[in-house]
């Protein structure tokens, strides 16, 4: 309970902040987008989103190039402009979720004590949010002239030797001298659609607008940005996802993302498997049993689940693998006991996706893994290859490295879960057998799997 003291030191406060908004005119509503600055952010949480592979990433590097030069020392909207670009990188590095990144931070225009017109002070090298917010705080004060055709162009030799999309992130208030257009012709040259370039106006200069529409327009990629419009929680996850991630197909519509949709032709949001066999239950004709009753009552060589005539023998049917699909359009006709099939009698094993540069085994696919572990265990002449592949980001020395990693890593885990090591081989094939182009960067992490090939007795 609020005492009298209490209450009166509380009262004074409401009153002065209410004088204040009176005085000024303005609400809480209404203050400055970065009135707030270095106050408690608290971001929106994109990692759902991947979680659930309605998103993937779309970069796998970015640079933030940022105008240090005199103008940003002056006002905008009761805060210095430079002040202002630093609060919008704060909120941006809290924003981005928990994916692999190489990151840069590059100056322009850093103050006349500066030998430099331009200075790469982070990277290129592996981002984590502390070392990079900590090099943003560590920035000296501007003061020089600006040229932000200086700092792009400086930009081409920091991002040569890197593979995959990178992402620009250009912030600054567009006034000054120079012309980086012919920078941009360079760099959409040396890198085609590789790089995307984000401006982010700090201010309302039309001039700034007008000059950083154009980068967009030249280099074909991006989008021009105010750091007032972005300044929210809910703008800067906007913001964050158009920039570092894209979205997955998704055939069903359910939310969840087709590379890991337990039913990726039925909307199925909550994506129950209530037998644990890797088949959505409202995909699954037997979501009740891991394993699909097979029982062949008659002894026809047709299984109860497709025999019209279960009790009473009829070879006309015939179905050597009793796996529900007759011999004459069987085109697996030694599908193992146990293994679910599709409509042409062939068992039905999914992939298991990787991240980038990643080898470990993501909790989505543990339950596939079990139930193929299950069957192979049943057929004990039953060999399975382990194929691992990858996309074509690093070089192919390093990717067939990469690949017999992820096929290691799976005949790990199916050996932990009891199948005897001699069924098990393994091949590394790494980016020589791409499913999907490497060319659309939002699908190409498709590419980054292990694929299951059993060779019969």
């Amino acid at each position: 309970m609020m005492n009298r003291h209490h209450a009166k030191t509380f009262f004074a406060l409401l009153l002065t902040t209410l004088l204040v908004a009176c005085a000024t005119g303005k609400s809480t509503q209404d203050m400055a987008p970065y009135a707030d600055i270095g106050a408690r952010f608290v971001p929106v949480d994109l990692n759902p989103l991947l979680d659930n592979c309605k998103y993937v990433q779309k970069v796998e590097n970015f640079m933030v190039i940022l105008d240090m030069s005199h103008s940003m020392t002056l006002p905008y909207s009761g805060n210095k402009k430079l002040a202002i670009a630093r609060e919008m990188i704060r909120r941006m590095d809290l924003t981005i979720p928990d994916i692999q990144l190489i990151a840069g931070l590059r100056i322009f225009g850093p103050g006349w004590e500066s030998k430099k017109e331009t200075d790469l002070v982070y990277g290129m090298r592996k981002y984590t949010p502390e070392s990079f917010e900590a090099a943003v705080a560590n920035l000296k004060s501007p003061g020089g002239e600006t040229n932000p055709g200086t700092a792009l162009e400086a930009a081409c030799e920091d991002l040569k030797e890197l593979q995959g999309n990178t992402a620009i992130i250009l912030i600054g208030d567009g006034e000054g001298l120079g012309n980086p257009l012919f920078a941009v012709k360079k760099m959409k040259k040396l890198f085609e659609d590789r790089i995307c370039i984000y401006p982010v106006l700090v201010g309302d200069s039309a001039r700034g607008k007008s000059l950083y529409e154009e980068i967009v327009s030249v280099n074909g990629c991006g989008f021009l940005s105010n750091a007032d419009e972005i300044a929210s929680p809910k703008k800067m996850a906007d913001f964050v996802t158009q920039v570092f991630l894209t979205r997955v197909p998704d055939r069903d519509n359910d939310g969840f993302g087709d590379i890991c949709d337990n039913c990726p032709d039925v909307p199925n949001p909550d994506q129950a498997d209530g037998d644990g066999d890797g088949i959505g239950d409202k995909c699954d004709n037997c979501a009740e049993t891991v394993n699909p009753d097979q029982v062949d009552s008659d002894r026809d060589g047709v299984g109860n689940l497709c025999d019209n005539c279960p009790e009473k023998t009829n070879m006309d049917q015939a179905d050597t693998d009793c796996d529900g699909v007759g011999d004459a359009c069987d085109k697996c006709p030694q599908t193992p006991q146990g293994a679910k099939i599709d409509e042409n009698g062939c068992w039905i094993l999914g992939k298991v996706q990787f991240d980038l540069d990643k080898y470990d085994i993501k909790p989505i696919f543990y339950h596939m893994l079990d139930k193929i572990a299950e069957i192979v265990k049943l057929n004990p002449n039953l060999k399975m290859e382990l194929h691992g592949h990858t996309c074509d980001i690093f070089t192919p020395e390093y990717n067939i490295e990469l690949s017999i990693s992820r096929a290691k890593a799976v005949q790990s885990y199916l050996i932990d879960r009891g199948v005897p090591a001699n069924q098990l081989a393994i091949k590394g094939f790494g980016l020589t057998r791409p499913i999907v182009s490497n060319e659309d960067p939002a699908i190409k992490s498709l590419n980054r799997r292990t694929e299951f090939h059993p060779i019969f007795p």
